[in-house]
């Protein structure tokens, strides 16, 4: 199973890493390799004997993430690394420094052969009525699949040149006639992107440098990261409820350009008066010297060094709609990261539900007396009762986790002191958390809402729900990670500190203990399995513990911890009751039709045809299906009115920026099939309890 390096997302092919990393010379990556492995020798849960397995591992994962879908690299290149596939775990400990330079060079001698074949078809015909087809591993690539020779690598590139062309054709709806200067745009954008390290070696080398500092601790689990300074700022602020932001959010438009999607109410981009939806970017400066090449940069790569850290103040060079030009200065302010801000609400129907959503355990990482989440929902909680709430409805879904900590608070607001999950650290003794805070907030009936993207802190939340019976666990299996992190800098073997070595600050997140329920049972790999499924087709989209290579298998204690739980909650009926709502409803049913479909759907993606008119016809068809995968309901739910309490009522009328956020998320919850469900089965909860 690969494992594999996300610095962003490629915009086509991939990306540039020397933006955002601080630079490293191969001899320092070197170094920084060896102390990593120092490092997690000591502190990871389960380090890695670095012998020959590592190496071949090593060997095969980094090469992948330099050339993940064959782009570049052949057989025959392979044939000159060979020698290292088992030399690596003796680089590493002896700090040698052989092998990055050897794939650096054949990198850059293999950028230059692709510049070639991409100067060769600027003036070359694509003929796109030939019958042939492109495969799935063609596309997808892996070491496995790299051509043999740079002849059937000229060719592959040839099919991916007319793939690529025919999509832009196709999503841009432009006839055949179109596709010289379709494939000139696909060129350019290529050209540009390999610009940048055909003509900087440095810029090839780091390429080299970071991919390999970054597989590197991929080996010891999916969740140990290296990080330079700035990505170690931005994964903090991300679990932060206050970040500096501009407040504006982009998309791509069908022509490849990138617009601005969303301001945010309130922040610097919306004071400005300047900027609005729609704008189309030309030119963005970070600070004020680096000048982005939007051509070169995908969307996701663009808003990322927008928004680093690092950056306080940006630039932008926009074209309104009447095809004026404007350039716009901004300045970064602290918002609050509506991402990570609870919002409770009243669903108003048969019953008075009180509804939560909680996308992240957050915390004050600067402030160990500052309130993270656990109080914020404390509070929302207050203004719930005070507004006559029946139940709760608690929503986790696309709940990453974030601090262990505040996922303990909050399951103390819900039950009662006692034990609540066993950390394992490295060579000690099980550690059980508890709460050690008598009474609780709210004791009335609860839901929990969960899917594949509720993780780690979240599970460990919905774990204690459901062991202590305290609450109906809904929606399906979480993600399955029961480990925990730290963020630690390298740490530097003794005797091998250099000049170069103390000037680079480069962190890596380390898994240290893992995670076990109170029962003594592990969520890791399998998740926290709902007391009551809803279909969803979310399983076919987004990846989950166990589709990354290198995971903890996890392992069951046998002492187990004596807890006492509530009465047990009658989920039987619950999930009977539930079973014949979604019979009866047309929504669900075609949730799971999907669901059962889509197998065979992407079996049927195994290849795509090159001639214009059978590409059109089976991309088009494709493209609807998975437009027809949408979750959110066209109508509002009747079964419900979604309100705020009147505390928070008062407070929007006074702030016109919160109330235009407050709306969105109004009509976003009316429209959710899956809360609706979650008060039902809350409903009758109710009911079965009187």
């Amino acid at each position: 199973m690969q494992i594999r390096v996300i610095r962003g997302l490629l915009s086509l092919f991939f990306l540039l890493s020397a933006h955002f990393l601080s630079a490293q010379s191969l001899p320092t990556a070197c170094r920084t390799a060896a102390n990593i492995v120092y490092t997690l020798e000591k502190q990871h849960f389960q380090p890695r004997e670095i012998d020959d397995k590592f190496s071949t591992e090593l060997y095969q994962h980094f090469l992948e993430n330099v050339d993940e879908k064959g782009f570049f690299f052949t057989k025959q290149d392979l044939e000159a690394f060979a020698n290292f596939r088992l030399q690596l775990d003796d680089e590493l400990q002896q700090g040698n420094c052989q092998f990055l330079p050897l794939v650096a060079k054949r990198y850059r001698a293999r950028l230059q052969f692709v510049d070639s074949l991409l100067d060769h078809y600027k003036t070359a015909t694509l003929d796109f009525s030939i019958e042939e087809e492109i495969s799935e591993e063609m596309l997808e690539g892996g070491l496995q699949h790299y051509t043999a020779t740079s002849s059937a690598l000229a060719d592959r590139w040839r099919k991916r040149l007319k793939y690529r062309t025919l999509v832009r054709l196709v999503e841009q709806d432009k006839p055949l006639s179109e596709a010289p200067t379709a494939l000139l745009q696909v060129i350019q954008q290529l050209n540009c992107q390999l610009n940048e390290l055909i003509e900087s070696p440095q810029a090839a080398n780091q390429e080299i440098a970071t991919t390999f500092l970054e597989t590197l601790p991929l080996l010891y689990d999916p969740h140990t990261n290296y990080f330079a300074y700035d990505e170690k700022m931005a994964f903090e602020e991300e679990l932060s409820d206050n970040a500096y932001a501009l407040g504006l959010n982009l998309t791509e438009a069908k022509n490849g350009e990138f617009e601005i999607a969303k301001l945010v109410p309130g922040g610097p981009a919306w004071k400005s008066n300047q900027l609005h939806q729609g704008d189309v970017l030309l030119e963005v400066v970070l600070g004020n010297e680096e000048k982005l090449n939007l051509l070169c940069m995908s969307l996701a790569e663009v808003e990322r060094l927008m928004h680093s850290a690092s950056i306080r103040q940006i630039t932008l060079k926009v074209r309104k709609r009447d095809k004026q030009v404007r350039t716009v200065t901004l300045r970064k302010e602290k918002l609050e990261v509506t991402e990570n801000v609870v919002n409770s609400f009243l669903l108003k129907g048969d019953h008075t539900i009180g509804y939560i959503y909680l996308p992240g355990f957050y915390t004050s990482w600067e402030n160990d007396q500052a309130h993270g989440c656990a109080n914020d929902v404390a509070k929302e909680l207050l203004k719930l009762q005070l507004a006559g709430m029946e139940g709760l409805v608690l929503d986790l879904r696309f709940n990453g986790g974030g601090s262990i900590g505040e996922a303990i608070d909050l399951s103390g607001i819900f039950i009662d002191e006692g034990p609540l999950s066993i950390l394992q650290n490295k060579g000690e003794k099980p550690e059980t958390l508890k709460d050690f805070n008598r009474g609780t907030a709210y004791d009335g009936p609860l839901v929990v809402l969960i899917n594949g993207l509720s993780a780690s802190a979240s599970e460990m939340f919905a774990a204690a729900m459901q062991d202590y019976q305290r609450a109906v666990i809904v929606g399906q299996p979480t993600y399955g990670k029961a480990t925990g992190q730290v963020i630690a800098p390298v740490e530097v073997r003794p005797g091998t500190l250099t000049a170069q070595d103390a000037a680079m600050q480069s962190f890596l997140k380390i898994t240290i203990h893992q995670i076990n329920r109170i029962s003594g049972q592990t969520h890791q790999r399998t998740g926290v399995i709902p007391d009551i499924s809803l279909p969803n087709t979310l399983t076919f989209f987004a990846p989950r513990e166990d589709d990354y290579g290198f995971t903890f298998s996890g392992n069951v204690l046998e002492e187990t911890i004596p807890y006492k739980t509530l009465p047990s909650l009658p989920l039987s009926q619950l999930k009977a009751r539930n079973d014949a709502r979604l019979a009866a409803d047309e929504r669900f049913s075609q949730v799971k039709q999907m669901a059962d479909a889509l197998p065979t759907l992407l079996e049927t993606e195994s290849s795509y045809p090159l001639e214009y008119h059978e590409f059109r016809q089976q991309y088009l068809a494709t493209q609807a299906i998975w437009d027809s995968v949408d979750e959110e309901d066209s109508q509002a739910s009747t079964a419900f009115q979604v309100v705020n309490n009147a505390y928070n009522e008062g407070i929007l009328e006074a702030d016109e920026f919160k109330k235009l956020l407050n709306d969105e998320l109004i009509q976003k919850i009316s429209h959710d099939r899956y809360i609706e469900a979650s008060f039902h089965i809350l409903s009758d909860l109710i009911v079965l309890g009187k």
